[in-house]
């Protein structure tokens, strides 16, 4: 083999060599750019999932104020100052009236966390799908029958209201009143809370 044979012969391997480690570059950023990727929208979805999840708390710490039935003189005041509710001092209608300032007070809760929670529900149901609203939506229709629980307590402090049973409004208004897992809407709740965490579970995965 003569001297430019030998030369040719160079260039080829060199040009082979060149487009190898060209080929082995492009695999390596294709990889590199799929665990990049895989691994934002893990992080996207876990940061996702953490937020949405203490939204959920939020407003389960929100019920629990509200299904207090203990009104201490105090909350009572600063409740009836905050609402601008007015009472006489002889007043016939003072235990509803401050029962329902109380109750609007800390309804203020309940609808300050159901606002967090709608935020973080929607953006949540575009990357986690719609099994996640459908779960929320079990948890806010709790909240719902709260409200008629405690329409329907004030109404019959007024005299009316015949919509519920004593019994269902002293469960859905008294979170205490028996053991937890004895009460039925506190059971409903915990279950709608726990069917939340296990969906968003498989994204908090460290």
């Amino acid at each position: 083999m003569n001297f430019q044979e030998c030369q040719r012969w160079v260039s080829i391997i060199k040009d082979i060599v060149t487009a190898i480690a060209t080929i082995i570059a492009a695999v390596v950023a294709i990889v590199g750019l799929y665990t990049w990727k895989k691994q934002l929208t893990g992080k996207t979805n876990y940061e996702m999932a953490r937020r949405l999840l203490k939204a959920v708390y939020k407003l389960r710490n929100a019920i629990r104020l509200v299904r207090n039935t203990w009104m201490s003189n105090a909350e009572m005041s600063h409740a009836i100052k905050e609402t601008g509710i007015h009472i006489e001092q002889n007043d016939t209608d003072t235990r509803v009236k401050s029962a329902t300032a109380v109750y609007q007070i800390r309804w203020n809760k309940i609808s300050e966390a159901i606002s967090d929670l709608e935020v973080e529900a929607l953006e949540a149901k575009v990357s986690l799908g719609n099994e996640v609203e459908n779960r929320i939506a079990r948890l806010i229709d709790c909240v719902s029958q709260l409200n008629l629980a405690i329409n329907e307590h004030l109404d019959r402090l007024k005299g009316l209201g015949t919509g519920m049973s004593n019994e269902q409004i002293n469960q859905i208004l008294n979170e205490y009143n028996v053991e937890p897992k004895e009460n039925p809407f506190t059971t409903r709740i915990n279950k709608c809370v726990d069917e939340i965490e296990t969906l968003l579970k498989q994204y908090l995965q460290p």
